[in-house]
């Protein structure tokens, strides 16, 4: 029997109501604006009463493309249970108003085996309000994605950092990241009172930008050196600071975006006990085709893929160069395609991006030339007249349906039942084939019956920057 958490708070920080809920997340959720090209990927929104910090956290929540994400990380302090480490839902469901969500359990197991700092934790999370606020809007966003729940207790720095590691190793792509967390907590009753209630106004948010600044320079020690000097009362600063290891071990190139800030004393005109909150996103970067595809990026990529070929024929340790154009050191995925007078002579590649670019073309070089189970391991002979293709890889996204797949324009992967095929843009336009064509090689390509790609699979596009030249001819030396 699916073991459920009940709500906690509903009919306190938010309403018991289906009816007055949907209400609430229909007037502030709004969608995305289309001029929002780079993706948000990491949020942080604040966990009050919907009353008090619902606006707030609206405006955060209404400017992710909930059709990027098929899973969410969500985590938050604990209010009412001390422990050390970073406790994790034992449960199948959350429950709220608006029904269950689903808890990603795999990945909860997977987190648990992997570092011990990670530890199942009932008791955390039965009575936390944390995670439980943003429920509603990840439930009217995105109802089918399941989350991985976790609740922050004590953490060192060192911790900190393995926590991030820990959920490098093991989340999945298309991994939402959801830190709950309010700012500062001022007055007598958080026992937190560094300046007189009247200079509070602007010492308060003088306060809080400090913090956010730290966030938005993404300075993980920088932060944690910021709340332990000033005292700030920012219950989800451990969580905030996982999230910042996490964004330095990914070297994701993004940034950090304040989009709202307010606080209690402000909205009730009375400081003498307040609560800041603060709307704040990450902005993936955003790759620019001029950038990556200019007259140097080009040779240094094509020549990273023949002279890693041209020392696996040579027996001899190839080494990458150290002196490439900085971005190229950024994590990145690619095919990359070999072709023998024209015929295709193999190709290998990689969807996800978990190592740099460079590496990555590398790699897929030497599988490419000497692992393509397609095709014998290329030869010094032939190596001399085979021309490289580089295919670098946008992320992918998922689509509804096969209309949004883009001829010509769009790569496709299709996923079933634990097995999966990709094309990239080239293959369709090349052989002239239409969408329904399209499909019927892909699955046939992934080992399935004929159509069964219509019912039960997963569709997903990307597009391609390609490195390519006729003239640039693999030599043998």
């Amino acid at each position: 029997m699916p073991k459920i958490r009940p709500p906690a708070v509903a009919g306190q920080f938010y309403p018991d109501s289906v009816l007055r809920l949907q209400d609430f997340l229909n007037e502030f959720l709004v969608s995305p604006s289309p001029c929002d090209t780079a993706p948000v990927t990491a949020l942080i929104v604040p966990h009050a009463g919907l009353r008090y910090s619902g606006e707030t956290a609206a405006i955060a929540f209404s400017v992710v493309d909930p059709a990027r994400w098929r899973h969410i990380v969500l985590i938050g302090p604990t209010h009412h249970r001390w422990f050390h480490g970073i406790a994790v839902a034992p449960h199948d469901f959350f429950r709220t108003p608006l029904g269950e969500v689903p808890v990603d359990t795999a990945v909860c197991n997977a987190l648990v085996a992997v570092d011990t700092l990670f530890e199942m934790n009932e008791d955390a999370h039965v009575p936390e309000h944390a995670l439980e606020v943003e429920l509603p809007f990840i439930q009217h966003l995105m109802p089918e994605c399941p989350i991985i729940p976790l609740v922050c207790g004590d953490l060192t720095p060192d911790e900190i950092r393995k926590a991030a590691a820990a959920l490098e190793a093991v989340l999945p792509p298309e991994t939402l990241f959801v830190v709950s967390s309010d700012f500062t907590h001022y007055g007598e009753r958080f026992d937190y009172v560094p300046f007189a209630e009247e200079e509070a106004p602007e010492a308060l948010r003088k306060l809080d930008h400090g913090a956010i600044n730290e966030i938005t320079r993404q300075d993980t020690n920088g932060f944690m050196r910021y709340c332990e000097r000033t005292g700030a009362t920012i219950c989800g600063q451990r969580p905030i600071a996982i999230m910042l290891a996490l964004n330095e071990l990914r070297q994701a190139g993004g940034n950090f975006e304040l989009l709202h800030y307010t606080n209690t004393g402000e909205m009730l005109e009375d400081y003498s006990s307040t609560v800041s909150y603060a709307a704040i996103v990450y902005r993936a970067a955003e790759v620019e085709d001029d950038l990556v595809m200019s007259e140097e990026t080009v040779d240094v990529l094509l020549n990273v893929a023949h002279d890693a070929i041209a020392s696996e024929l040579a027996n001899e340790e190839y080494h990458l160069p150290s002196t490439a154009p900085p971005h190229l050191y950024d994590n990145g995925a690619c095919f990359v395609t070999l072709r023998l007078r024209g015929d295709l002579r193999g190709c290998m590649g990689t969807l996800e991006a978990k190592e740099s670019l460079l590496e990555n073309i590398e790699r897929n070089a030497v599988n490419a030339a000497f692992h393509d189970p397609r095709f014998p391991p290329l030869t010094a002979t032939e190596f001399r007249d085979v021309d490289l293709q580089i295919s670098c890889l946008t992320p992918r996204r998922p689509i509804a349906s096969i209309d949004d797949f883009e001829l010509g324009r769009h790569g496709i992967i299709l996923e079933k039942d634990g097995k999966h095929a990709v094309f990239l843009p080239q293959v369709a336009a090349e052989q002239q084939w239409d969408r329904e064509t399209t499909m019927r090689h892909l699955e046939r390509k992934a080992g399935l019956r004929a159509g069964s790609w219509r019912q039960g699979s997963q569709l997903y596009v990307f597009e391609t920057i390609c490195c390519a030249s006729p003239e640039h001819r693999a030599e043998s030396d």
